[in-house]
This record gives structure tokens, sequence and C-alpha cells, in this order.
């Protein structure tokens, strides 16, 4: 069974790596994080909660 890693592999990867996604200025990573805590719209005020 795949998952949603398994998929992105087999299908997303390979057609960022074909339109040149792979060298600067651009780059991806399989999976990143970056924020301690989810960010929270609310009209134009944005906040993180833990």
């Amino acid at each position: 069974m795949s998952n949603e890693a398994d998929t992105c592999r087999k299908y997303v990867l390979p057609k960022l790596i074909d339109v040149g996604w792979d060298n600067e200025p651009h780059s991806f990573t399989e999976q990143r994080t970056f924020t301690d805590g989810r960010i929270v719209v609310s009209g134009e005020k944005i906040y993180r909660r833990p």
C-alpha cells in the first residue's frame, strides 16, 4: 500500500525535476517543518498556537 510520501516520490518529484526544480535558485525537500506551532489567520491578524 502506498502512502503520501511514496506517491510524491513516484509522481510529483520526477515532474519537478523534469522542469528544473532541482537546480538553484529552486529547491525542494520531501518534508520540511517550518514552525513550532499551527499558524492561525484571523482577518488580517496572524498568530501562532502551541
